[in-house]
């Protein structure tokens, strides 16, 4: 009877540690976390699904790890969604829930393809669509990305990478000398690494996007900024 319980214990630890390394292998190879506004058809859903977990926005409280999903994309805006956005009124949940997510600093990606208020070019008043545009300049100046679909994996990857580790090319240097900064969109954690790493001057490009975490950061730590005309 004693060899019996001896042999059951020894077989309960074993699956216990196969259970516990199999839950560590899960953990290691967990894909990353993605918002998305609304459903999105198969063929932006597969592009995507290879390396990220894509999740409805609809379905966020189901996040258990919710602070830690980093990017959201917005695969559908239409007429109404651009106005209400740019000039945040009738903030219903899900606009909150998006301006929210800007405010912590996060990634907010427009897919260009959804844009359905740009098929109405050429049909209105050159006034009129130009105001539109405005629109979106300024939902760019809050931190908004404007993307196309083959141009949002890459950028995924950019900031996968930056996220991470801070990029070869950005060498510590001495607090008096200007960095040069050639990145498209400049959010938060990048000024705050770089500043970590004893840089407080930077060069910027005129046709980079500079978050406005990022700039209430610049501003609290006088930091400096030069634009430049972009390459």
């Amino acid at each position: 009877m004693q060899k019996e319980e001896f042999i059951e214990t020894i077989v309960k630890k074993v699956l216990k540690k196969l259970n516990d390394q199999s839950d560590s292998s899960k953990e290691k190879f967990e894909k990353e976390k993605i918002l998305l506004s609304q459903k999105a058809d198969f063929q932006f859903a597969q592009s995507l699904r290879e390396k990220y977990e894509l999740i409805e926005l609809e379905a966020e409280n189901e996040v258990a790890d919710f602070a830690a999903v980093e990017n959201l994309v917005i695969t559908q805006l239409d007429l109404k969604g651009l106005i209400e956005l740019s000039e945040l009124i009738q903030v219903d949940a899900q606009l909150e829930f998006i301006v929210k997510f800007l405010f912590e600093g996060k990634n907010i990606y427009i897919i260009e393809e959804g844009l359905s208020y740009r098929n109405y070019h050429g049909n209105v008043p050159q006034a009129l669509y130009d105001k539109l545009i405005k629109a979106e300049e300024k939902l760019k100046s809050y931190g908004f990305v404007f993307l196309g679909l083959n141009q949002l994996a890459a950028e995924l990857e950019i900031k996968k990478e930056s996220k991470n580790s801070t990029p070869n090319h950005l060498e510590t240097k001495t607090k008096s000398e200007y960095f040069r900064l050639d990145k498209k969109l400049i959010d938060l954690s990048i000024i705050q690494k770089l500043y970590q790493k004893n840089h407080s001057k930077f060069e910027i490009s005129q046709s980079s996007i500079v978050t406005a975490l990022a700039k209430d950061y610049i501003k609290d730590q006088k930091i400096e900024i030069e634009y430049i005309e972009g390459r």
